[in-house]
């Protein structure tokens, strides 16, 4: 898969994130990640990584930066 860019609902998916962090609104929405978010970061990574090295990609999965407190 060719980075084609970034889909709309990726800033959906993590709009839900910022508005619900908890492991139901992740699990409701994984697959909408996957599809959406990670899909496309994972082709970007592939074709950055043979001028600028390995990347990883994180998940958004217990990110704390979202959380209440």
């Amino acid at each position: 898969m060719a980075f084609q860019g970034r889909p709309g609902e990726a800033l959906d998916f993590y709009e839900g994130v910022a508005a619900g962090n908890s492991r139901t609104c992740w699990t409701r929405h994984k697959a909408l990640y996957e599809e959406r978010v990670r899909g496309p970061m994972a082709a970007l990574v592939a074709e950055l990584e043979p001028g600028y090295g390995e990347a990883w990609i994180f998940r958004p999965h217990r990110d704390i930066r979202f959380s209440p407190e």
